[in-house]
């Protein structure tokens, strides 16, 4: 009973973005970092050998969540050297991304504590250094993961060294090996990519200029997007974060790169969810009768181009009610 009641009240969500995809060792490694701690449940583990970036996506309530986030940290820091590290996705560090996410319950406020307490432990137990986002940012500049990301990985010893780009935890250089992080909290998105049938870079880097919110006369609002090209598909992408799924939709996205695509000659030939998504997402309603449902979305989306779509593990509801199921 007791199992049961901690994991009901108040939950906070962790999906840290870590830069290996290629090495089963070392996201097994991780996954048993994070569910080593009691009151975590680990709702999914994505990794996307072509970016070399692996999602995690843990619950709980707010101290279970920073301790495994913490254990999750120190464990890729040991295993994953930024020094040799290749990938399509852009990434300053081992833990590129840490945040945190107000789930039932929750607020945000408590987030930004979260956040805040566990950069403190990163930076000063693990020499990490860190950069605060989002709703925690200590500074106003460093609210978008774009601002810190610029230059990547490989230009962060200059950002550091000669541009005054000082972490707000952890060492005053650059860590060759780690790289930095950044810890933040911020609402539910979507991590959304539409696959082109095309291996030129141009056209899926001009669809993503023309629908980011950025662009204004042609832009989806709550959109950011890039152009990519994934080698594990033999394919580009237009590979989105959709910040606020109620106001532009997935189908909107899909439809969207999908016209854009057409005009040029390009056909879109389906997409991908990366992690969880909120059931809401996918237009289903919060009852178990949904379900059925969704597989014309699913369908419509080409969501099981690449690899399948299991509905019961992908949507953020339905994976938090199996595992408490489970847990009670």
């Amino acid at each position: 009973m007791g199992k049961k009641s901690e994991l009901q009240s108040n939950l906070i969500e962790c999906v840290p973005n870590f830069s290996e995809a290629r090495d089963p060792r070392t996201i097994a490694a991780i996954a048993e970092a994070i569910e080593s701690v009691p009151g975590t449940l680990l709702l999914g583990t994505d990794p996307g050998p072509g970016a070399n970036r692996t999602v995690f996506t843990f619950a709980g309530e707010k101290e279970p969540v920073i301790e495994s986030a913490y254990r999750a940290l120190a464990k890729a820091i040991e295993h994953i050297d930024m020094s040799k590290h290749q990938g399509a996705h852009p990434r300053i560090g081992a833990c590129d991304v840490c945040p945190f996410v107000p789930l039932e319950g929750s607020t945000m406020k408590s987030c930004i504590e979260a956040a805040r307490e566990l950069a403190y432990r990163a930076g000063n137990n693990l020499a990490l250094p860190v950069y605060l986002y989002g709703k925690a940012a200590l500074d106003a500049s460093r609210i978008e993961l774009a601002d810190l990301r610029r230059g990547q990985y490989e230009g962060l010893r200059t950002r550091i060294e000669r541009e005054g780009f000082l972490p707000d935890f952890g060492p005053a250089g650059f860590n060759e090996r780690s790289g930095a992080t950044a810890i933040g909290a911020r609402e539910v998105l979507v991590a959304y990519n539409v696959s082109l049938e095309t291996d030129d870079l141009k056209v899926a880097r001009k669809i993503a200029s023309l629908i980011r919110e950025s662009s204004t006369e042609t832009g989806l609002k709550k959109v950011k997007a890039i152009g990519w090209y994934m080698e594990e598909y033999g394919l580009c992408q237009v590979s989105t974060n959709i910040l606020d799924y109620r106001i532009t939709s997935l189908k909107s996205v899909f439809d969207r790169v999908k016209k854009e695509a057409k005009d040029r000659g390009v056909a879109a030939v389906g997409s991908e969810v990366i992690g969880l998504l909120p059931l809401a997402a996918l237009g289903g309603e919060d009852d178990s009768e949904s379900e059925p449902h969704l597989e014309p979305v699913v369908e419509y989306l080409g969501l099981n181009r690449h690899k399948p779509f299991r509905i019961r593990e992908r949507v953020l509801e339905y994976r938090l009610a199996d595992l408490k199921k489970d847990k009670s």
